[in-house]
């Protein structure tokens, strides 16, 4: 019965000292608390992507004819007062229905200032991916400086083969869609090593 009792006893000291630890502590972290206020300022980098697309040239095109479609894309806003202040890299896409049997070839022109890369344009075909309803055609690897006027122009050519359904019927009446896009994003710049 002693023994019960004093477990008791420093089951009780033991469970005062443990509040009086709390209460002590709880006052203490509620004294050294602190808010702080204030302005900041930052700054973006302006973004622009710009182009221009001659279709006066467009033509509709049958078996054994070809038609071309010059472009630029630009790292300026259309009236040129702005430049991009962060690098790009681009890709350009054409998709198509895929109802007529048409290749697409594209065609690098002109780098102005020689600044920047133009879209990789190898000597195979294109990066081709098919689904359901459309055929797309990507070239990639197109790079636009920070903070220097940049326009790269290109050809689009548009053919059909005539060994490719040229004298076939069943193309009489039926269109293709033609859907020509560029696709910019900010460069992510890796930082040199020493």
């Amino acid at each position: 019965m002693q023994k019960n009792l004093k477990r008791r006893r420093w089951f009780s000291y033991l469970l005062y000292l443990t509040l009086a630890c709390m209460l002590v502590l709880s006052m203490t972290y509620a004294k050294y608390r602190t808010t702080v206020t204030g302005t900041g300022t930052a700054s973006v980098a302006k973004v622009a992507l710009g182009g221009t697309i001659d279709l006066t040239k467009l033509t509709p095109v049958a078996p054994n004819e070809t038609c071309n479609i010059e472009f630029q894309v630009t790292n300026q806003a259309e009236n040129g007062a702005t430049i991009s202040e962060v690098s790009q890299e681009y890709s350009i896409t054409v998709k198509t229905t895929g109802n007529l049997p048409l290749e697409y070839t594209l065609i690098p022109k002109e780098n102005t200032a020689g600044k920047g890369d133009l879209v990789t344009v190898s000597t195979g075909t294109p990066q081709t991916v098919s689904d359901s309803a459309s055929t797309v055609y990507q070239w990639t690897g197109g790079k636009f400086p920070h903070t220097d006027a940049c326009t790269h122009r290109y050809e689009l050519k548009i053919s059909w083969p005539s060994d490719n359904g040229g004298g076939n019927a069943a193309y009489a009446d039926e269109i293709d869609r033609i859907t020509l896009t560029v696709d910019a994003n900010q460069a992510i710049v890796q930082p040199t090593t020493r």
